[in-house]
């Protein structure tokens, strides 16, 4: 009997969207060669490397990496934990 393919249950679902809605507008600034968080200061992403290439992100792979930090650094603004 074949393996049915992994899914993302729907409660996980829910939990990145209401991370995701705290990320589109989460404020970061430039602090080459990293993007850095307003609120800690962390880098959240890269820029570039280190000889000076530049790294080409999607918007949905940048939306990704700020949930990462987000849920990394700012446990605290977890939706669930209201």
């Amino acid at each position: 009997m074949p393996l049915e393919p992994a899914r993302i249950s729907a409660l996980a679902l829910g939990q990145l969207a209401a991370w995701e809605v705290i990320a589109r507008s989460w404020p970061v600034y430039a602090d080459e060669p990293c993007m850095r968080c307003v609120s800690c200061h962390m880098a959240v992403y890269r820029t570039h490397d280190d000889t000076g290439t530049a790294y080409q992100y999607s918007p949905d792979s940048i939306l990704a990496l700020t949930v990462a930090h987000l849920r990394q650094a700012h446990t605290e603004l977890d939706p669930d934990r209201g």
